[in-house]
């Protein structure tokens, strides 16, 4: 391949995108783009403009669509066409700028509880991707939160993956507690006026520790104490650096379908896709750590799903009876006050679990889960809530906003998800209803404070969340809501088992409902009020002393341990 300056003329641009697409039309395109693309990538990433190129024949559009669309779904190029005549105009997304290659990050942090098959499987994809695209001076590691006998077996697949040139560090449950218990040592002799057993007591709730149960929200919490003001990627143990799609035949064939029909928005391939009965899946690699080197190293990032959706439970309960959400009357739990474009992308996400190509959402401050990164000096209220309700990534993305003024955005890649089947019970879909509760009065509460004077208001903060307040009705009516229409589906579910002749779904159905009901509607509403609105309080005022510990002992160093 011939290498141009970043900076040529655009005419010289086109010369060389025609003969880049004469190159690809005569090799196999699978091959050709494992040799390219790397070079590719770079360059049209380095364009930093707009670009104009005459189809001479059909063949031509369509193969270099394909490429926009492999670079798109494997290397973040966000890249869409327009078609005007016989010209095809390419936009290049302005703030995708071309950045020297230099390694923004150097820590990767595996997060893991108990599950060494896909510990295992995970370290090995992101060995292979690190060392495949050469990425030498990365370190990985691993934060495991196991108990013993699956600890064991965890730092094993560590030790056994050690022998390769891949940099591995491992930290167990047990040495994590010494590094707590050494911090509160430190805290006592930094900060001799804070001194009291109360204070240090939120050390291990905040981080975890001997005694302490682990959480989703502990190990994030103690993960960004141990990074501090380093820039960093945060995982989870079932993840890999690959993206799921489809077969490069049926990907062209797609291709050739919405040409045909004249659509000009690149995002919008999906309608043209095969049946999801009969798609054939592809894996590519992506250089996930190649991307975040190159883009917005200023502002956390979070990745999406290709693979399983990360869907909600009652979603995923569905899925596991066999019934369309839709059919079930699952439209009622999406908001009404959304465009008729974005209700489409929730009726796709919710009937496939297949991602093929997307455009970057809206830039709204949340963090999801899986794969997420955090830019250096990004610290300044990088806690999250320790309780194990999974609204932890949530809360990381609205203090990032509130202290920094900017939105975490979401990526233009997509990281696989492995399928995990959970048991969905009554008290889970209870939680996730809770969750939401929980949430929504932290957010209430922050949009009170002044974000000029952030520490000052902390306290402000503290004093308000302290004080034993009643849930609005409003809100607790939706919490209600919420409930009610749960039991409205589920019931639909097992109308719709009954009429199919499948007579234990229905049973098994029923009795699920019945243990939802009694769980929300089996007390007298005062007392269950009363246990919602005590359960909130707890919560909140004890994320309250994380927070204001944090303020005070983030900066705090950890012992090295090895």
């Amino acid at each position: 391949m011939e290498s141009l300056e970043k900076d040529a003329p655009l005419n010289q641009n086109n010369i060389w995108i025609s003969r880049l697409i004469k190159q690809f039309s005569t090799k196999k395109s699978k091959e050709w783009l494992k040799e390219q693309k790397e070079d590719l990538f770079l360059f049209l990433s380095g364009i930093n403009q707009n670009f104009s190129l005459k189809a001479e024949k059909d063949e031509d559009i369509e193969n270099l669509l394909y490429l926009v669309i492999q670079l798109r779904l494997t290397g973040g190029v966000p890249i869409n066409f327009q078609k005007k005549d016989d010209d095809f105009l390419f936009f290049i997304n302005p703030d995708f700028s071309f950045i020297e290659k230099k390694e923004a990050v150097k820590d990767l942090a595996i997060l893991t509880c108990n599950r060494p098959e896909l510990l295992k499987y995970t370290l090995e994809k992101y060995s292979e991707n690190i060392s495949k695209f050469a990425h030498s001076n990365i370190v990985i590691t691993v934060f495991d939160d196991s108990e013993e006998e699956q600890g064991l077996l965890n730092r094993k697949i560590v030790k056994e993956l050690q022998k390769n040139s891949i940099k591995i560090k491992y930290l167990a449950k047990k040495q994590k507690n010494i590094l707590i218990s050494d911090l509160i040592n430190k805290a006592k002799i930094t900060y001799p006026k804070l001194a009291s057993d109360k204070f240090y007591r939120y050390i291990p709730y905040t981080f975890g520790g001997e005694g302490i149960k682990p959480s989703y929200g502990r190990n994030r919490n103690f993960v960004s104490l141990f990074y501090q003001e380093k820039s960093f990627i945060m995982i989870d143990d079932d993840s890999a650096p690959i993206v799921q799609t489809i077969s490069e035949n049926q990907l062209f064939s797609a291709i050739k379908k919405m040409l045909k029909s004249g659509e000009n928005e690149l995002s919008k391939i999906h309608n043209y896709l095969p049946k999801k009965e009969i798609i054939e899946i592809n894996y590519l690699d992506v250089d996930f750590i190649g991307y975040f080197n190159r883009t917005r190293k200023e502002i956390p990032q979070y990745v999406k799903y290709s693979g399983a959706k990360d869907m909600g439970a009652d979603f995923r309960l569905l899925k596991q009876w066999g019934i369309s959400p839709f059919e079930a009357g699952a439209k009622s739990l999406i908001p009404p006050k959304i465009s008729k474009d974005s209700f489409s992308k929730i009726i796709e996400d919710l009937e496939s679990d297949l991602f093929i190509y997307g455009e970057e959402s809206e830039q709204i401050p949340i963090i999801k889960g899986l794969c997420c990164y955090f830019p250096p000096k990004s610290n300044g209220l990088r806690v999250t809530i320790p309780e194990d309700i999974r609204i932890e990534d949530l809360i990381l993305g609205v203090n990032y906003f509130f202290y920094y003024k900017k939105s975490p955005i979401e990526t233009n890649f997509s990281l696989f998800h492995q399928k995990t089947i959970r048991n969905i019970t009554t008290e889970y879909i209870h939680q996730e209803i809770f969750a939401g509760l929980v949430f929504s009065i932290y957010l209430e509460l922050l949009k009170s404070l002044n974000k000029e004077d952030l520490e000052k208001d902390l306290s402000l903060f503290y004093y308000r969340a302290r004080i034993n307040w009643k849930i609005a009705d409003n809100i607790f009516n939706i919490y209600k809501e919420n409930n009610d229409k749960m039991l409205a589906i589920f019931n639909n579910c097992r109308l719709i088992a009954e009429k199919s002749g499948n007579i234990d779904l229905s049973e098994k159905i029923k009795h699920f409902n019945d243990s939802l009901w009694q769980t929300f509607y089996g007390q007298k509403k005062d007392e269950y009020e009363k246990k919602i609105n005590d359960e909130v309080n707890r919560i909140l005022k004890e994320f309250c002393e994380c927070l204001i510990l944090w303020m005070t002992i983030k900066n705090i160093p950890l012992n090295d341990f090895g």
